[in-house]
């Protein structure tokens, strides 16, 4: 910086970068249930990892989850806790707006491919919107009748492996957003090129 102290910030580069594979395959569900709010959390890779689960409303510390290879842990969060976020290494994020008891969402990757399973054990017909945040694919819509379960493809290839869908039914509403690991190298996030600072 200059003696007076007035230094100059640069801008983010633009454009994508190269990136080595990571170790990674991660899956985080969030489900309303009638005491609160499961939490299912699974490391189907080679690696841990630490999860970091907020309130949105910002209030208390996070609670943090850590982990193994191929382990699993289930937790349920009181009731009150309201909408939450949870993050993970990557951009791996997932967030949930409570609304129904009874209705699913389930994220898994195979390949280059996002699969979402919605479940309804309600004693309602659920209507669904699936709408891509940052990449440009079409809109998806799809009704479940009770005890019905769907699964929806969503191939990434086009967003090299990254993806944000939101997931609305009512008043509940799921973010699930990250990117796929297959082992391969890869490219930074498309959606996140434009500079942090001008």
């Amino acid at each position: 910086a200059p003696p007076d102290g007035a230094g100059t910030l640069m801008p983010q580069e633009t454009g994508q970068r190269r990136t080595r594979p990571l170790p990674y395959a991660l899956t985080a569900d969030f489900a309303a249930t009638a005491t609160g709010t499961a939490l299912a959390m699974a490391s189907h890779g080679k690696a841990g990892a630490c999860f970091y689960v907020y309130r949105k409303s910002g209030e208390d510390l996070p609670w943090r989850y850590t982990i193994g290879p191929g382990d699993r842990l289930n937790v349920e969060l009181p009731s009150d806790t309201g909408p939450l976020a949870l993050h993970g290494p990557n951009g791996f994020y997932r967030a949930f707006n409570p609304g129904l008891s009874g209705l699913s969402v389930r994220a898994a990757p195979d390949g280059d491919t996002l699969n979402l399973t919605f479940h309804n054990a309600t004693p309602k017909h659920a209507d669904l919107r699936v709408a891509d945040s940052a990449y440009g694919a079409a809109l998806r819509t799809l009704t479940l009748a009770p005890g019905e379960t769907a699964t929806q493809s969503w191939n990434c290839a086009a967003s090299d492996r990254w993806y944000d869908l939101i997931v609305t039914a009512g008043p509940a509403q799921w973010r699930l957003a990250g990117h796929i690991e297959t082992g391969k190298p890869g490219l930074t996030d498309p959606a996140a090129t434009a500079p942090v600072l001008e």
